[in-house]
Protein backbone atom coordinates (compact mmCIF):
# COMPACT_ATOMS: atom_id res chain seq x y z
CA UNK A 1 0.00 0.00 0.00
CA UNK A 2 1.44 3.42 -0.44
CA UNK A 3 0.24 6.61 -2.16
CA UNK A 4 1.72 8.10 -5.44
CA UNK A 5 3.70 10.95 -5.97
CA UNK A 6 3.46 10.89 -9.16
CA UNK A 7 1.69 9.46 -12.12
CA UNK A 8 2.92 5.50 -12.46
CA UNK A 9 2.71 3.17 -14.67
CA UNK A 10 1.81 -0.58 -12.97
CA UNK A 11 1.40 -3.33 -15.07
CA UNK A 12 0.97 -0.86 -17.91
CA UNK A 13 -1.87 1.22 -16.15
CA UNK A 14 -1.03 4.95 -15.55
CA UNK A 15 -1.53 5.22 -12.43
CA UNK A 16 -3.36 8.79 -10.54
CA UNK A 17 -0.44 11.02 -8.56
CA UNK A 18 -1.60 11.33 -4.96
CA UNK A 19 -3.61 8.39 -5.04
CA UNK A 20 -3.61 5.35 -2.77
CA UNK A 21 -2.53 1.87 -4.56
CA UNK A 22 -3.06 -1.31 -2.87
CA UNK A 23 -1.80 -4.71 -3.73
CA UNK A 24 -2.51 -8.70 -2.82
CA UNK A 25 -0.36 -10.66 -0.74
CA UNK A 26 0.90 -12.26 -3.31
CA UNK A 27 1.88 -9.11 -4.90
CA UNK A 28 -0.39 -8.21 -7.56
CA UNK A 29 -2.08 -4.70 -7.86
CA UNK A 30 -5.05 -5.19 -6.39
CA UNK A 31 -6.81 -1.27 -6.71
CA UNK A 32 -5.32 1.74 -8.01
CA UNK A 33 -6.35 4.99 -9.87
CA UNK A 34 -6.54 5.72 -13.64
CA UNK A 35 -5.06 8.95 -14.80
CA UNK A 36 -6.26 9.00 -17.82
CA UNK A 37 -9.02 6.99 -19.67
CA UNK A 38 -7.42 3.99 -20.78
CA UNK A 39 -7.87 0.58 -22.18
CA UNK A 40 -7.56 -1.89 -19.46
CA UNK A 41 -8.23 -5.38 -19.85
CA UNK A 42 -9.69 -4.63 -23.50
CA UNK A 43 -12.29 -2.05 -21.62
CA UNK A 44 -12.56 1.23 -22.27
CA UNK A 45 -11.96 2.59 -18.92
CA UNK A 46 -12.87 6.05 -17.58
CA UNK A 47 -9.86 9.02 -15.71
CA UNK A 48 -10.61 8.73 -12.22
CA UNK A 49 -12.01 5.67 -11.47
CA UNK A 50 -10.61 3.37 -9.31
CA UNK A 51 -9.68 -0.31 -11.35
CA UNK A 52 -9.93 -3.20 -8.97
CA UNK A 53 -8.29 -6.52 -9.79
CA UNK A 54 -8.30 -10.33 -8.45
CA UNK A 55 -4.86 -11.86 -6.89
CA UNK A 56 -4.83 -13.47 -10.24
CA UNK A 57 -4.57 -9.97 -12.55
CA UNK A 58 -7.92 -9.96 -13.75
CA UNK A 59 -10.02 -6.96 -13.57
CA UNK A 60 -12.88 -7.11 -10.83
CA UNK A 61 -14.27 -3.64 -11.79
CA UNK A 62 -14.07 -0.19 -13.54
CA UNK A 63 -15.67 2.36 -14.59
CA UNK A 64 -16.59 2.40 -18.48
CA UNK A 65 -15.42 6.16 -20.55
CA UNK A 66 -17.67 4.58 -23.20
CA UNK A 67 -20.88 3.04 -24.12
CA UNK A 68 -19.86 -0.85 -25.08
CA UNK A 69 -20.59 -4.64 -25.28
CA UNK A 70 -19.56 -6.81 -22.85
CA UNK A 71 -21.04 -10.66 -23.48
CA UNK A 72 -23.83 -9.14 -25.46
CA UNK A 73 -25.21 -7.20 -22.63
CA UNK A 74 -24.58 -3.02 -23.57
CA UNK A 75 -23.15 -1.19 -21.32
CA UNK A 76 -23.56 2.09 -20.06
CA UNK A 77 -20.66 4.59 -20.28
CA UNK A 78 -19.90 6.52 -17.09
CA UNK A 79 -21.03 3.71 -15.21
CA UNK A 80 -18.78 0.54 -13.13
CA UNK A 81 -19.02 -2.82 -14.62
CA UNK A 82 -18.50 -5.92 -12.06
CA UNK A 83 -17.12 -8.89 -13.15
CA UNK A 84 -16.15 -12.97 -11.17
CA UNK A 85 -13.39 -14.50 -10.11
CA UNK A 86 -13.93 -16.32 -13.80
CA UNK A 87 -14.12 -13.65 -16.07
CA UNK A 88 -18.26 -13.68 -16.42
CA UNK A 89 -19.98 -10.21 -15.93
CA UNK A 90 -21.33 -9.41 -12.14
CA UNK A 91 -22.83 -6.84 -12.72
CA UNK A 92 -23.38 -3.89 -14.95
CA UNK A 93 -25.84 -1.29 -15.97
CA UNK A 94 -27.60 -1.17 -19.59
CA UNK A 95 -27.31 1.72 -22.04
CA UNK A 96 -30.29 0.58 -23.60
CA UNK A 97 -33.51 -1.41 -22.78
CA UNK A 98 -32.85 -5.20 -23.64
CA UNK A 99 -34.71 -8.46 -22.95
CA UNK A 100 -32.68 -11.44 -21.73
CA UNK A 101 -34.32 -14.71 -21.61
CA UNK A 102 -37.59 -13.16 -22.05
CA UNK A 103 -36.86 -10.79 -19.40
CA UNK A 104 -37.65 -7.14 -20.17
CA UNK A 105 -34.85 -4.84 -18.91
CA UNK A 106 -34.80 -1.30 -18.84
CA UNK A 107 -31.93 1.35 -19.54
CA UNK A 108 -29.84 3.16 -16.54
CA UNK A 109 -31.24 -0.30 -14.30
CA UNK A 110 -28.29 -2.60 -12.85
CA UNK A 111 -28.41 -5.79 -13.59
CA UNK A 112 -26.74 -8.72 -11.55
CA UNK A 113 -25.33 -11.84 -12.56
CA UNK A 114 -24.44 -15.12 -10.92
CA UNK A 115 -21.16 -16.23 -11.38
CA UNK A 116 -22.43 -18.86 -13.87
CA UNK A 117 -24.01 -16.24 -15.90
CA UNK A 118 -27.69 -16.34 -14.84
CA UNK A 119 -29.48 -13.12 -14.08
CA UNK A 120 -30.49 -12.36 -10.87
CA UNK A 121 -34.21 -11.37 -11.18
CA UNK A 122 -33.36 -7.91 -9.23
CA UNK A 123 -32.83 -4.37 -10.94
CA UNK A 124 -31.74 -1.75 -9.24
CA UNK A 125 -32.34 2.09 -9.75
CA UNK A 126 -28.31 3.07 -10.68
CA UNK A 127 -29.26 6.82 -10.34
Amino acid sequence: MGTLSKETMINGIPAMTDTMVLFHENGNLFKCTLARDSSVQGLPAKVGADLCFFDNNTLSAVDLSEDISIRGIPCLKGTRVWFHRNGKLAGCTPSEDICILGTNHMKGRLLVFREDGTQIIHEYDAG
